[in-house]
């Protein structure tokens, strides 16, 4: 749950930055091109509130563009820890689970809580809809039926909409997404002509499917209600759709611009409205769409278009990450490094034969630690560390003629990553015994802190297992027996 908080958080905050230059950019374009389309500009801001919900949504692109990450540490066997100047794993920091700031859940809750807002509000609005569509009556006029599937024909739709009358309404609105309905008002101070021209207003948004589209930009103002330029882009996109819808108008049925004017003028400046008159109640958007209106000429078809694709090229979501490079020799496993590994947050899981109530430190085990090391690897690179347990628990390679000290020192590095009961130190503790007895000794040249071959390094062991587990443990009794007996050995009257 705390990593998908996370990153919903991320992609918040990373979708708004990349969301601020797209808009900034469809801004400029709009400023710059004066001879778009309405309707090209209604596909512009409809993709920057794609883009809103891509980034939410999709999986970004990674893009290795920033500076290289520190140089990669080379681990060919779990001894080359001892390389990196580590140390012994067991006294490192123990680094508690992950947990989410106040600050962070502040921020989630304050978002969560603006998103019902927005969503009460809309429903508010479907409320209000659908009650103005309740009180409606159907159309029994057979005139205005006629009237009306002409229009729809002269659209290119391929049936007519549901025709219903209202007393509520000043001028002609689509209600609906899956099931449109086509609301007239019942009394209109309308002439014949205006009214015709409203009517092919709304059928031009069925023909674009508008009621389809203008999700994206809703679902993106609710989702990113707190970003001012996601406002802008829903804002710009209504009032370009409400354009182009007129210029199709005015073009197809080659109506006087003049009197299309007047009609906007007219239902702009009424008191209330719904549709046409809805779309134009801020003296910005009608002054915006009267200027979009004068203009007779636009930019050809293959220069919207190559804009377009400008703006399309932006809509995935991105993500800048320091590029990483490739391991040189092969078999060989990629850390970036070894501290992220070796600081991870681990589950303590009791070691075999071991009692679960008798683990009482939250320190991770040094095999645990190893494993915790294979598995940051494996997500970088596959490689012989990652295809499991066998490739790592194979025993290191050792030469019937390599010398004693050599795996006593091989002995060290391991005892550094993995315990006394960890089969490869058990396996070159059996190689050590037989060339110790090979050579004819009885006592081993090299005291090792692990095993208790004498006092200091016994009493040092012991310090290592309270450490893990209480003084009830079994290994923590042995211990304290094996320092008793090394302490009698010392004593010349107890030999």
């Amino acid at each position: 749950m705390e990593s998908f908080i996370a990153s919903l958080l991320e992609r918040l905050l990373a979708t708004s930055m990349q969301t601020a230059l797209l808009a900034a950019m469809v801004w400029l374009l709009c400023r710059a091109i004066p001879r778009l389309s309405p309707a090209t500009q209604c596909w512009l801001w409809w993709l920057v509130a794609l883009q809103v919900l891509a980034g939410l949504f999709v999986d970004p692109v990674r893009l290795p563009w920033l500076p290289q990450a520190p140089a990669a540490v080379a681990i060919t066997s779990p001894a080359d820890l001892t390389l990196l100047g580590a140390g012994d794993l067991t006294t490192l920091p123990t680094v508690a689970a992950r947990s989410l700031p106040l600050w962070q859940i502040a921020i989630l809750l304050m978002w969560l809580g603006g998103l019902v807002v927005m969503v009460r509000s809309s429903l508010r609005d479907w409320r209000r809809s659908t009650a103005l569509l309740a009180s409606s009556t159907p159309c029994a006029d057979a005139g205005m039926l006629r009237a009306v599937l002409r229009a729809a024909e002269r659209r290119g739709l391929r049936s007519a909409p549901r025709i219903h009358m209202s007393r509520e309404v000043d001028s002609p609105f689509i209600a609906g997404c899956l099931r449109p309905v086509l609301v007239l008002p019942a009394q209109s101070s309308l002439s014949a002509n205006e009214l015709d021209m409203a009517v092919d207003h709304e059928l031009e948004h069925l023909r674009r499917a508008d009621m389809l589209l203008g999700w994206v930009p809703v679902m993106a103002r609710h989702c990113f209600f707190f970003h001012p330029l996601v406002h802008l882009a829903v804002r710009d996109y209504g009032i370009a759709r409400e354009a182009a819808c007129d210029a199709a108008v005015v073009d197809a049925g080659h109506r006087s611009r003049q009197e299309y004017g007047h009609l906007l003028v007219r239902l702009g400046t009424a008191d209330h409205g719904a549709g046409l008159a809805a779309a134009s109640q801020t003296f910005h958007a009608l002054r915006r769409r009267l200027t979009l209106l004068q203009q007779a000429k636009f930019l050809p078809r293959a220069g919207s278009i190559a804009v377009l694709l400008l703006v399309l090229a932006g809509v995935l979501p991105l993500r800048l990450v320091a590029s990483v490079s490739k391991p040189n020799a092969p078999n060989v496993v990629a850390i970036a490094t070894i501290d992220t590994a070796i600081k991870a947050p681990l589950a303590i899981v009791p070691e075999p034969g071991v009692p679960p109530g008798e683990v009482k430190s939250t320190r991770p085990t040094r095999q645990l630690r190893a494993e915790a090391i294979r598995v940051a690897a494996s997500a970088v690179a596959p490689g012989p560390v990652a295809q499991g347990s066998q490739a790592q628990r194979e025993p290191p390679p050792a030469s019937s003629s390599a010398d004693l000290a050599q795996m006593e020192a091989q002995l060290a590095k391991l005892r550094l990553v993995y315990s006394d009961r960890h089969p490869d130190v058990i396996a070159l503790l059996e190689k050590i015994k037989a060339e110790r007895k090979a050579q004819g000794m009885d006592q081993p040249r090299a005291a090792d802190k692990s095993g208790g071959d004498d006092l200091q390094g016994a009493r040092e062991r012991l310090q290592e297992l309270r450490m893990r587990y209480t003084d009830k443990h079994p290994e923590v009794i042995a211990q304290k027996q094996r320092i008793e007996e090394l302490e009698r050995q010392q004593i010349p009257g107890d030999r």
